[in-house]
């Protein structure tokens, strides 16, 4: 039976068909039980916001829902795909994160029930519940760690209705952070290691960190790039699909033709201010758990986000940090890719995650369409005496009001008493002082650079200005350069105020041209010219301000030619400042 995974973003939601490679009789006779299926390249369709009746978010109107959907296959030129599967990302449910004591299914239901109520304020029983155990540790550690995901159980059955009506059905709805923690336990080889699985794709960015298959922690985080398909839009006035198919193509890093420099800068930004803040929480429950990390592993479904590997190893996360591709080692069943995926240059290893998400367990299983039986409020006492609050980091759980209707406007009060136990105190505070002692560092060595590359730029400068402007004028009134290290726009400058007096406007208008075609300076928009007050002349007084940006490749080139070269030095350019 064909299927198509559907993921929303906050502008667009992306549609990913597959079908099953082997009948699942056939498969028996494979070494595992798993499915391989066979998935189409993504369908990145822009959120109709005509559908949606002002509401914010596509899961509020569960019919523009599934309209879209419906004509996203058409567009698609799938309309034999009838099956539906949304991918619910974590900030887009309720979640509780807990640790218990071993017990049967039942008695976990009620435990995770008993969270829950603490989170909603309200009756669990209108709310569809789904629970997953992160694995079974060895039998000395006494204590499970299990996660309970949970959605208004009016909205999953509203979905439905609206699906059957548009002639598809609403076969699942399963929370990524199930797929991702089946990955992080049954296919990532962790045997005696401690390794730290990242999959990367249009719409989240989730983190699972894992031990001997089982899973210690997990994060989902907005994929980095939501915010860079726009960046690129905005930069080549792109549609969101025209901007993705353009990253594709080109990429994202120094070999994309960046419009405005600016677009650069705040890309590279992006992904590092994710990375440093994926890997400061790694590294905080590493550090709290005493464990080093011996591997991360990236299933990059985007596969051109520039340099997250190499940022990810330079932060020191992990000793060893691989991208899943076609390659990887697994006895575990792997996807398959058509023919129009492959032409679009995506990876086998892109699809472990949804490969994954289909093996999730029957229609019953992990689909909170279904959840678990409607519940009573009153639970098993004893789930909650067994209950121990567990919170590695603020934020670990999660509660997302905007995705689900108003009547989810709740907040869950964190339990902090794990939080603030010695180690994890501890682990906080050498973390702190750590990235203290970083942040200094790296400010003395931008002071020492400094040192070195303002004055030989400014000899530069100096130079320029005599032989653009000084000697091409009738007589100077003064100029001088100031220096900007970009602190506060993030583009580093040289500033040349200056004054003087030319034989005619004529003239004046060819030192422009000639400054701008030499292209060193760029010339301040503001200018003023006026005619001398002597009566007997015909000079003309002039004011300009020339800009030397120097954070581009070309003047980093001129920078480090000039440092070593002793062909303009400092005493040069003193002499010349003074013969002006």
């Amino acid at each position: 039976m064909k299927s198509v995974i559907v993921q929303v973003s906050k502008d667009y939601m992306c549609l990913t068909c597959c079908e099953p490679i082997l009948k699942e009789k056939e498969q028996k006779k494979e070494a595992t039980s798993d499915l391989s299926y066979r998935f189409t390249a993504p369908y990145i369709k822009p959120l109709d916001r005509e559908y949606m009746e002002g509401k914010e978010t596509v899961w509020e109107v569960p019919k523009a829902f599934a309209t879209m959907v419906h004509d996203g296959l058409r567009e698609m030129k799938r309309p034999e795909v009838k099956e539906v599967i949304l991918l619910v990302e974590e900030f887009d449910l309720v979640t509780s994160e807990f640790q218990h004591a071993r017990c049967n299914k039942k008695m976990l239901n009620s435990i995770a029930v008993d969270n829950l109520k603490e989170i909603l304020q309200e009756e669990v029983s209108k709310f569809s519940v789904i629970t997953t155990t992160y694995g079974t540790p060895p039998k000395e550690i006494p204590e499970l760690t299990s996660r309970a995901f949970a959605i208004p159980r009016e909205l999953s059955t509203e979905l439905g209705r609206r699906f059957t009506e548009m002639g598809l059905t609403l076969q699942k709805i399963v929370p990524a952070d199930v797929a991702a923690l089946k990955v992080a336990r049954d296919v990532v080889y962790t045997y005696n290691k401690t390794v730290c699985y990242l999959s990367i794709d249009y719409c989240a960015l989730r983190v699972v960190l894992v031990r001997d298959s089982l899973p210690l922690y997990t994060h989902t985080y907005r994929s980095p790039l939501i915010e860079a398909v726009d960046i690129v839009a905005q930069d080549r006035q792109l549609s969101i699909p025209e901007a993705i198919k353009y990253i594709k193509q080109w990429g994202l890093d120094k070999d994309y033709n960046y419009n405005n420099p600016a677009s650069m800068r705040r890309i590279d930004q992006l992904r590092d201010d994710i990375v440093t803040d994926i890997v400061h929480n790694i590294n905080l429950v590493a550090m709290s758990l005493d464990l080093n990390i011996d591997q991360a592993v990236i299933s990059d479904y985007v596969g051109f986000f520039p340099h997250v590997a190499g940022t990810i190893k330079k932060l020191g996360v992990a000793k060893d940090v691989d991208v899943i591709t076609d390659q990887f080692n697994t006895k575990m069943a792997l996807p398959e890719l058509d023919i129009d995926a492959r032409d679009e240059q995506y990876k086998t290893g892109s699809y472990i995650l949804f490969n994954n998400l289909m093996n999730c367990g029957d229609k019953y299983k992990n689909n909170l369409m279904v959840g678990l039986q409607p519940l009573k409020e009153k639970s098993i006492n004893i789930g909650k005496r067994v209950t121990v609050a567990f919170t590695i980091l603020v934020g670990l759980t999660v509660v997302s009001c905007s995705a689900f209707y108003a009547f989810l406007n709740v907040q869950k009060s964190m339990d902090e008493a794990k939080f603030k136990e010695e180690k994890y105190v501890s682990a906080a505070d050498l973390l702190s002082k750590q990235a203290d002692a970083k942040k200094k560092l790296e400010d003395q060595i931008v002071d020492a650079n400094k040192l070195t590359k303002a004055p030989v730029l400014m000899c530069e400068t100096l130079e320029q200005t005599q032989k653009q402007v000084v000697d091409k004028v009738e007589s100077i009134g003064g100029y001088n350069l100031t220096y900007s290290d970009g602190s506060t726009d993030g583009t580093p400058e040289i500033n040349v105020p200056v004054t003087g007096v030319i034989n005619s406007f004529k003239e004046y208008l060819k030192l422009k041209e000639n400054i701008s075609e030499d292209g060193f300076f760029v010339i301040d928009n503001t200018i003023n010219v006026s005619q001398s007050e002597d009566k007997g002349s015909k000079a003309y007084n002039f004011t300009l301000t020339l800009h030397n940006v120097v954070d581009t490749e070309e003047e980093q080139e001129r920078y480090s030619t000039l440092q070593s070269s002793s062909a303009v030095s400092v005493e040069t350019a003193t002499e010349a400042a003074t013969n002006a």
